[in-house]
């Protein structure tokens, strides 16, 4: 019985193994064969700073290959002191040391650096705590001399009235919020006033009530 020879010029094709093996004869495309497991079900994004992922720059953090779910929320810090049930009032008298106190929240990646500041209703920003406001990234609170403020600065001394704590990591105060890393915080309100001299009835001028 004679042999079916091969035509000229025909390219003889091979028979793949494995579970994903086609007949003799059949190409398949790429796209046909199953994604391993391994990197189908990835669920996890890099923040280490790259001119390929500008979307993803962390900024000054000092960050290597750390990774972060792609479903966590962004951080944040809860204030714990004062409480923000009401609207605290401190005086601006010698020996009175304000304390600002919180807890971090979400935190995948602690920054280097934390700035805080105070904002006062007359559009003035004050540093809060050590001379220019920035602390360690890993600090919880931080203590504000207000009068050495007021001795040390007359060129802008603290105005009585409202003002709002605001708080950044390395990447600034407009930073976008991303997965594990603090957003800006802003929200404790407190009140500063100077007191007055005490007036004794005695000293003072009574006033005629009718």
């Amino acid at each position: 019985m004679s042999q079916l020879q091969p035509s000229p010029g025909a390219t003889p094709v091979s028979t793949p193994t494995g579970t994903n093996s086609a007949s003799v004869g059949t190409s398949l495309p790429i796209s046909s064969f199953t994604e391993s497991p391994s990197t189908a079900n990835t669920t996890s994004i890099s923040v280490t700073p790259s001119i390929s992922s500008p979307v993803l720059d962390s900024g000054s953090l000092n960050q290597t290959n750390i990774s972060f779910p792609i479903n966590s929320p962004a951080g944040g810090i809860v204030m714990t002191k004062p409480l923000q049930s009401a609207v605290s009032f401190y005086k601006i008298a010698s020996n009175e040391i304000v304390t600002f106190g919180w807890s971090f929240t979400n935190i995948l990646q602690n920054p280097d650096k934390l700035t805080v500041s105070a904002i006062c209703d007359n559009g003035n920003t004050y540093p809060v705590g050590p001379k220019d406001g920035i602390i360690s990234g890993t600090a919880t609170e931080v203590a504000w001399d207000l009068y050495s403020w007021q001795v040390n600065n007359p060129g802008m001394p603290l105005a009585q009235g409202t003002y709002t704590i605001t708080m950044w990591d390395d990447r600034g105060k407009s930073a976008v919020p991303m997965p594990g890393l603090m957003r800006q915080y802003n929200n404790l309100r407190f009140e500063l006033y100077t007191p007055q001299p005490y007036i004794s009835l005695e000293d003072g001028e009574l006033l005629n009530l009718r």
